[in-house]
């Protein structure tokens, strides 16, 4: 971790407990998972709640608040009419950028338990830390206008669960309206992606946006759970154009509608130890305020969390696309003229 924090915040069910003991999780490590918010962690107290009940996003900075949103009525009532104790631990051997939400750290240690608070129905709780500010609160039906009323962006992230082998059962029977939408998407995304694989080779076509804030200190880039950054994006289709698909891309992940220029077209051959890439990149060029995309923003289509880069930090960062980070890093990118790059590892 860049800065060293003092404390941060695990939540549990169990009471009484001196020592949090490491846990293997959904990302396959021994860790002890806690938060640098004390809010983030009451809600994670019960454990009966997962993205299918709620939409969560934020880590609780000024800048980023949490949002968490019933997905449909009484759930809240359901998964949060629990009690439970919020832990208080010592900052020191905690990291972050290991699960790719930066309100989340890990430690590889078991950690011993600073103080103790008990919270006596986890639903209450929530209601009083949205009435101090602390959280914004949305119960069913409101919610935020990006997120769509029929819970549709949950279909890319059930559809990555059972590709992984995880039963996605429970999905089918609290959104049985959504089976449809699921096999046309899983359908879609088995059929219509222009890409081709074949051992040791890749080969795809994608678009991209790069986004710069309004005085273009920062550029918006995805954070993909493994020290990976990408800009803003994906897969175009078979008989999609460019400018449809960034548009759609964007509409998908971010709920973002905003004037786009094509930059640059890049064919990029890149090479890993086991794998040689070949792909065609469409790169589209604009400018929104900073606080129409909060830093931290969980993507609408993916697990993806969006972070503003400051481009003075930029190199810090492992992003994919090579040559549109050096031309952001160089500050080269000074018109909206279109340009053609090759950039060859192999």
């Amino acid at each position: 971790m860049k800065e060293k924090i003092k404390y941060v915040y695990h939540g549990s069910t169990h009471q009484g407990l001196k020592i949090i003991k490491r846990n293997k999780s959904t990302h396959g490590k021994a860790w002890v998972y806690a938060t640098l918010s004390k809010a983030i962690s009451t809600i994670f107290i019960s454990n009966k709640g997962s993205d299918l009940y709620y939409y969560l996003s934020g880590d609780g900075t000024e800048n980023n608040p949490i949002i968490l949103v019933e997905r449909k009525e009484n759930m809240f009532k359901d998964i949060f009419n629990v009690s439970g104790s919020l832990y208080t631990l010592s900052g020191k051997n905690f990291i972050s950028g290991k699960t790719g939400w930066a309100a989340e750290v890990v430690s590889e240690f078991d950690e011993n338990v600073i103080h103790e608070e008990y919270i006596n129905n986890v639903f209450e709780k929530l209601k009083e830390l949205n009435n101090k500010g602390e959280l914004k609160l949305y119960l069913y039906p409101n919610r935020p206008s990006f997120l769509p009323k029929d819970n549709s962006d949950l279909i890319p992230k059930v559809i990555r669960w059972q590709k992984k082998g995880i039963n996605i059962e429970q999905f089918f029977k609290i959104y049985p309206e959504l089976k449809e939408k699921y096999l046309e998407k899983l359908k879609r995304g088995e059929t219509m992606v222009i890409t081709m694989k074949e051992e040791g080779k890749r080969f795809g076509v994608r678009v991209g946006a790069i986004i710069y804030n309004e005085d273009k200190s920062k550029i918006l880039l995805e954070n993909q759970d493994n020290g990976r950054y990408m800009f803003p994006g994906g897969r175009i289709d078979v008989h999609e154009d460019s400018d449809n698909a960034i548009v759609r891309e964007l509409k998908e992940e971010l709920n973002l509608s905003t004037n786009l220029k094509l930059k640059y077209v890049v064919e990029m051959f890149l090479s890993s130890p086991k794998t040689k890439y070949h792909e065609i990149g469409f790169y589209y060029l604009t400018t929104i305020k900073e606080e129409t995309i909060k830093s931290g923003f969980k993507s609408l289509d993916g697990d993806g969390i969006f972070e503003w880069i400051s481009i003075q930090n930029l190199e810090n960062h492992k992003i994919l696309a090579k040559p549109i980070k050096e031309k952001v890093v160089n500050k080269e990118i000074t018109n909206e003229k279109l340009e053609h790059i090759i950039y060859r590892e192999y």
